[in-house]
């Protein structure tokens, strides 16, 4: 008895196929045995079965054996209609309970759809709120960086003209400094060679003089004083040439100082036009990252820090100009 409770807990459709296909074998004996005996017993009775077609040898006495078990059918069919009956509640029930979930699901995918579509309406509403104003923002800003950049093109042509006024000072000033150079340049070569041309004369003057000499020692003495005449008036000259050296070395220098001045000049030009670029880079960055600020305190920092940056160019650009 304990064994047919097996068969309670299974799928009825199991059960039912276990009890109506009965195997078409010719060994009756295996047949009746997975028929009539639950799973929990087959192992028990097929053992009982081999040690009785070991004890009965005979025909009649295995006929005997085949009807004492075809006795306990009846009982078994009770059984399996019993568990029909059973089976067949199960599944009313079953069936029963998923149209319940059934139709509660259909209710609930219902309130979803409904859920969706009122968060969905007010979603797209908040959307559109926070796009128009955002959209009035961005415009304010861009009126106010074009009137900003109208200035700034101003400020940036004043800028030009003036550059444009300075090269050609520089030019001019260059000019005058070359020229005044080569002419002092000039008369410093023909004052030395008009030196040289002196030395020849009195080296041969002093070769006459020592001839004459050699005929009057009386002009001796007096070409002797002459000659440290002469060679006094050489070392003024000599002073007077290196004097005049020095001014071609001073004039060198000034003008290797006007180079440099140009190229500060040039330098602080390129500085200029470098900060001016980087200004315009980050003022354009600040703007283009300009956000919807959730709170008042956010948006007063953000335009306090371009403020700030605004006024530092201006006052650079001041002093510059200044200088």
């Amino acid at each position: 008895m304990a064994g047919y409770g097996v068969y309670a807990d299974d799928d009825e459709e199991t059960e039912a196929n276990e009890y109506t296909d009965l195997p078409s074998s010719n060994d009756k004996t295996n047949a009746l045995e997975k028929f009539y005996y639950p799973e929990t017993e087959v192992k028990d009775q097929r053992k009982i079965m081999i040690s009785l077609q070991h004890k009965l040898k005979d025909q009649s006495k295995i006929e005997e054996c085949l009807e004492i078990l075809l006795q306990g059918k009846e009982e078994h069919c009770e059984k399996i209609e019993l568990l029909a009956e059973f089976a067949l509640s199960l599944k009313c029930n079953w069936e029963k309970l998923a149209s319940e979930n059934t139709k509660l699901h259909k209710r609930k995918l219902a309130q979803m759809k409904k859920i969706e579509k009122n968060f969905e309406q007010i979603t797209l509403k908040h959307i559109q709120e926070s796009h128009s104003k955002e959209c009035d923002m961005f415009t304010q800003k861009i009126e106010e960086l074009q009137e900003f950049l109208k200035i700034s093109q101003d400020k940036k042509n004043k800028w030009k003209e003036k550059a444009q006024e300075s090269d050609k000072k520089f030019q001019k000033l260059l000019t005058e400094k070359v020229q005044e150079s080569d002419g002092k340049s000039q008369k410093i070569l023909t004052k030395k060679d008009d030196l040289h041309n002196t030395l020849k004369i009195i080296q041969h003057t002093a070769d006459d003089w020592k001839r004459i000499a050699k005929a009057n020692e009386a002009e001796i003495e007096k070409l002797i004083t002459e000659k440290e005449r002469l060679q006094n008036e050489i070392k003024e000259v000599t002073f007077e040439k290196n004097k005049l050296e020095t001014s071609l070395a001073n004039t060198q220098t000034e003008f290797s100082t006007l180079i440099f001045e140009k190229a500060d000049l040039e330098n602080s030009l390129r500085k200029m036009k470098s900060d001016r670029a980087q200004s315009w880079h980050g003022i354009l960055g600040d703007i283009c990252h300009i956000k919807f600020f959730p709170t008042f305190e956010e948006a007063r920092t953000k335009y306090f820090s371009l403020i700030c940056m605004l006024l530092l160019i201006t006052i650079f650009i001041s002093v510059v100009l200044a200088f």
